[in-house]
């Protein structure tokens, strides 16, 4: 489908555009569109039952970013290739909301589908349209990362029209505390999710019940992560 809204000449540090399903929240299972960023302004690396830590399961846009620096007019060109009417787009990374100015024109230009950012809630969420959800990751202590997530609550309050969801990565016990005292700053409403950690099946499988248990006990939702069961989080699906 082709699109005549105007671009602004930007480029961006593009990863990879796909098609495929979405793996988690609110819209798991429905065929998307990823375009994915490169660049992010933090690095996470889970802890582990045993002690040792994984990290994200894109190193690639975070530790070590890949660096394609491309206009976006070409990357629009290759999502119209892609996308078909019933289609989601997936705006992720990195951390797509350090480009900012991008998704804000991709959001304008495809206001016909439901566009869902993916972002640890560091950046600012000014952008609002009715199209939009907001799939906000807060990053706990366990991430190992300096995330001051009184900002990110602010940041998540201060949306007035946007959707919301907050999917929250589980890999200790001692995180449901900490998300329940994060949920108590949250003013606006919002789907909440809780995931199990993991970049494989088995470390999926090793969390998924005591985390589902924990989502159950505080009336919110479980997401399982589809494109890991799937592809094992193989890249491009």
């Amino acid at each position: 489908m082709k699109h005549q809204t105007a671009l602004p000449q930007l480029r961006v540090n593009l990863s990879e555009i796909f098609r495929s399903i979405q793996g988690e929240g609110s819209r798991s299972g429905r065929t998307s569109v990823f375009v994915r960023f490169s660049n992010c302004n933090l690095r996470c690396s889970w802890l582990n039952p045993d002690g040792s830590r994984s990290r994200c399961d894109t190193p690639y846009t975070s530790f070590e970013p890949e660096r394609k620096m491309v206009q976006l007019e070409d990357v629009c060109s290759q999502m119209d290739d892609l996308l078909r009417p019933q289609d989601d787009l997936v705006v992720t990374g990195g951390e797509p909301l350090l480009w900012a100015e991008a998704v804000a024109a991709m959001s304008s230009r495809y206001s016909h589908h439901l566009m869902t950012v993916e972002t640890n809630g560091t950046q600012s969420m000014s952008l609002q349209s009715r199209s939009l959800l907001y799939s906000v990751s807060p990053k706990l202590q366990n991430s190992n990362t300096q995330c001051d997530l009184n900002a990110v609550a602010a940041n998540i309050n201060a949306i007035r029209v946007s959707e919301v969801q907050l999917k929250f990565v589980c890999s200790l016990l001692d995180d449901i505390l900490e998300i329940e005292s994060f949920l108590a700053r949250i003013h606006i409403p919002a789907q909440v999710y809780l995931m199990p950690q993991g970049a494989t099946v088995p470390e999926i499988d090793e969390r998924a019940a005591w985390v589902a248990e924990a989502a159950v006990r505080m009336n919110v939702n479980y997401s399982d992560r589809l494109h890991i069961r799937l592809w094992s989080g193989r890249r491009g699906v």
